[in-house]
């Protein structure tokens, strides 16, 4: 499994269960600009969650999520 950071996890999920970036951001107290830099800033170093997944896709995002047990299908915000 890819070494995602908690952060990045809790993000992955929350896009998994279909909630916004916004929505994410104020969950975790940040701004939605720090959800778009863990999504995509990183990606020359290879930190950035899309980096790390290998994708750019909300749907692989999920897909990812799924397979590792992150959420549960049909599981909802």
């Amino acid at each position: 499994m890819t070494s995602l950071t908690p952060t990045q996890t809790e993000i992955v999920k929350g896009i998994a269960m279909g909630m916004t970036v916004k929505a994410i951001a104020q969950s975790r107290g940040v701004t939605p600009n720090s959800i778009y830099d863990a999504l995509t800033n990183d990606a020359k170093r290879g930190n950035s969650i899309r980096a790390k997944l290998g994708t750019t896709s909300p749907v692989m995002l999920t897909h990812y999520a799924i397979a590792h047990g992150l959420v549960k299908l049909w599981q909802t915000a």
